[in-house]
């Protein structure tokens, strides 16, 4: 229950509005008591008795002679706090009585009804109202505890997700929340709402016969021990049944996001096995969970009747008891009262199964909510301003979770203006280098300085805000081109937007778009080509202005044309400018003043384009079967040279 009470503080902030909940839902209980109590007087008084009885009525209007007896019932007497209330119900009991017996039952029958129309109106305005503020904390709390966890997941760098899944995390987010919300808010009030009734109906028990009420509370436990186990049941089913979910949202999301792949592999019905697959599990646990929900209405129910069956034979020997003194009509509201009580002990029990379902769920939302961040800056963190000397690795080595080397004392040192490229085969560690540049991942050991202070020592912001960077892969929005580029700024002015673009050779094609800079571009980009993304992407990091500017295979997966414009855009960009550039295209790196290959985590040659190609070694392999195998580029080649 720790998960529960954790959850139930973050409506802290809201108490006013659940203030007002409580109370009207405390008026609701009351009024919904008074209902069950007007059973006494009709049955004990107005159908029992005949009018033949009373000779004469009293002519007083009765709603006069309700007040009078109203202030006759109070005690006079000094009394013990205690002894006040018993003895103002036992009045106000009599007085009643004998108000009903004073006039004609007709007329009594009349405003009974009349007042009885009356009690269940405002019982069911208030539960309406209740309701109503209940149901929009449920709403403002899914809103609450959606915006801390994006919140949290934003925190994260990239060790985060190379654990979890894309799918689990949007499972987390979006259905994982919306069944916590309903185990917080509405269950809690349901609670508040249930144990009022179970009292209010309680002490009516007690007040009209305490040895039968006692006699039914001593037959309830087996009933509430056999919806706890249940309740324990559904619970471990309500967290299999969240896992398995979160394994089909990852497919789904998998699926779509590589449908070109699946497309040209003629893969659909790998896919839809794969699908298939995962939905037998969460349909498997699902079954499991809907037979102990659906197990619980009726063992309840049946449970219910036998009570009330026993409680009717133990009641009914007792009006049957001349000695007794409990009669027909206290029987009757007794039994009202009872079954007003166990409909609320069901409603517990079925606010224990959801509680006992999203506790399941809410463990998984603070597997990632507790989770500390890997990659934060320290407390007192320096300021970074801009780049002033230089970048430098040394001694760093690095290992992904699987504990294999990626990289293997590393000893760089890139200076402020300085262009340098790294290539080398796939899988060598030239973007797990960049990443340690831009700390999204820390070194095992060894260090990372930027002008001669340790990238953890500084701020990740300001320093992140100072780098730019192209990969391979474009993360482009579903938004307008314009907002591409500004991405995060919406008040940035036109023209600096058009600057960069200008600048990334992307404003010629931008500008024939049917709305130019407030072209939708579709999801990834999706109407536009390789080469224009890849422009965008260019114009989106030039725009910050970056010190440090990073090109991870920026150009790989463009035609020759598409390659041309964006070397041009280096051409310009790189000026003044520190630069990283990775390139399988050796093509690309002829702006490097130095290049580094980098092969099983080392940086195993380095050296300028000539210096490299007369050594003999891993570059020119690299070189030499390239150009070899794509005589077409002959003319880059020319251009290495």
């Amino acid at each position: 229950m720790r998960i529960y009470f954790r959850l139930v503080s973050y409506i802290k902030s809201y108490w006013r509005r659940f203030l007002v909940g409580l109370l009207l839902m405390m008026i609701t209980t009351v009024f919904g008591a008074v209902s069950i109590t007007m059973l006494y007087p009709i049955f004990s008084k107005l159908f029992t008795n005949s009018s033949a009885q009373v000779v004469q009525y009293d002519e007083t209007p009765l709603l006069k002679q309700v007040v009078k007896e109203y202030k006759n019932s109070l005690p006079q007497e000094d009394l013990k706090t205690g002894d006040y209330f018993p003895v103002f119900v036992n009045n106000l009991k009599v007085n009643f009585l004998n108000l009903l017996e004073r006039n004609h039952p007709k007329t009594v029958l009349a405003y009974l009804c009349a007042f009885f129309i009356i009690v269940i109106f405002i019982k069911s305005l208030t539960y309406y109202f209740y309701r109503l503020v209940f149901g929009v904390l449920e709403e403002l709390f899914v809103r609450e505890m959606r915006n801390k966890l994006y919140a949290r997941m934003n925190e994260f760098s990239l060790p985060f997700l190379d654990e979890y899944r894309i799918g689990d995390m949007i499972s987390r987010l979006i259905s994982d929340v919306e069944l916590m919300k309903r185990m917080v808010v509405a269950n809690l009030a349901d609670t508040i709402y249930n144990f009022s009734q179970i009292l209010i109906f309680l002490a009516l028990a007690f007040a009209i016969n305490w040895k039968l009420t006692v006699f039914a509370i001593v037959i309830m436990p087996p009933m509430v021990l056999i919806l706890g186990q249940i309740a324990q049941k559904l619970k471990r089913y309500s967290y299999r049944s969240q896992v398995n979910v979160a394994g089909i949202t990852s497919v789904l999301e998998e699926t779509l996001n590589a449908f070109k792949v699946v497309l040209a592999f003629s893969m659909h019905k790998f896919e839809i096995e794969r699908f298939k697959i995962e939905s037998k599990r969460y349909y498997r646990s699902m079954v499991k969970m809907v037979k102990y929900n659906m197990l619980n209405r009726p063992v309840s129910e049946f449970l219910s009747t036998v009570i009330g069956v026993v409680l009717l034979w133990y009641g009914g020997n007792m009006i049957l008891n001349p000695e007794s003194k409990f009669d027909a009509a206290a029987f009757v509201v007794f039994i009202g009262a009872l079954y007003s009580l166990l409909q609320p002990l069901r409603t517990i029990s079925r606010i224990y199964n959801d509680i006992s379902r999203g506790i399941g769920v809410a463990g998984r939302f603070f597997d990632i909510y507790d989770r500390q961040p890997e990659i934060v800056s320290r407390p007192n963190a320096e300021s970074f301003m801009s780049l002033k000397d230089n970048i430098s690795f040394k001694d760093v080595y690095f290992s992904y979770r699987s504990g294999k080397q990626v990289l293997i004392n590393i000893n760089l040192t890139i200076s402020k203006g300085e262009v340098i490229a790294l290539v080398g085969p796939s899988g060598g560690g030239k973007t797990t280098l960049t990443n340690l540049a831009l700390r999204f991942y820390d070194p095992d050991s060894g260090s990372i300085t930027i002008d001669g202070v340790d990238l953890r020592d500084l701020d990740l912001n300001d320093f992140r805000r100072k780098v730019g960077i192209v990969t391979q892969e474009i993360n482009l929005f579903n938004e307008t081109v314009f907002n591409n580029i500004a991405y995060g700024r919406p008040d940035i002015p036109l023209e600096k937007v058009i600057d960069a673009a200008k600048l990334a050779n992307a404003h010629d094609f931008i500008v024939k778009l049917p709305n130019g800079y407030d072209t939708m571009i579709g999801e990834k980009g999706s109407r536009l080509s390789g080469g224009q993304k890849q422009r965008i992407a260019i114009a989106r990091a030039v725009l910050k202005d970056p010190e440090l500017l990073i090109f991870d295979e920026a150009t790989s997966s463009l035609d020759s044309e598409a390659e041309r414009l964006i070397q041009e855009a280096l051409e310009l960009l790189i000026k003044g400018r520190t630069v990283i550039i990775i390139a399988h295209r050796l093509s690309t790196v002829r702006y490097a003043g130095k290049i580094l290959v980098i092969d099983k985590g080392e940086i195993v040659e380095e050296g300028s384009h000539e210096e490299l190609m007369s050594q003999e070694g891993e570059y020119k392999h690299l070189h030499d079967l390239q150009y070899r195998v794509d005589p077409v580029d002959s003319s880059a080649n020319h251009k290495v040279s």
